[in-house]
C-alpha cells in the first residue's frame, strides 16, 4: 500500500520549496565563505614553528586541513548538484 497522495500541492509548501532554494542559494556560499576564511586562518596559525612542538597543535593543524578540503569538495559537489539540475 502507498499513503502518498496524489492530490495537489499546498501553496504554502510551494512558498516553503521557494524559500529554502534561496536561502540555499544565497546562504550556502556566505558560510562557505566564512568557513574556508577560517580554514585558511587555521592552517597559517598552526603552520607556525613555536606550534610544531605542541602535539595538540599538530593534530589541529592537520584537522584544518581536512576541513579545508572536505569544504572544498562537499560543497563543490552540493553546489553543483543544486544548480545544474536537468
Amino acid at each position: 500500500m502507498n499513503n502518498i497522495s496524489t492530490a495537489t500541492v499546498s501553496p504554502m509548501v510551494i512558498q516553503l520549496n521557494i524559500a529554502r532554494a534561496a536561502v540555499q542559494q544565497i546562504g550556502q556560499p556566505i558560510l562557505f565563505t566564512i568557513g574556508m576564511i577560517g580554514c585558511i586562518l587555521n592552517i597559517l596559525i598552526f603552520v607556525r614553528p613555536s606550534m610544531r612542538q605542541n602535539s595538540c597543535a599538530i593534530y589541529f593543524h592537520a584537522n584544518s586541513w581536512a576541513n579545508f578540503f572536505c569544504l572544498t569538495w562537499g560543497y563543490t559537489g552540493k553546489y553543483a548538484s543544486f544548480f545544474y539540475k536537468e
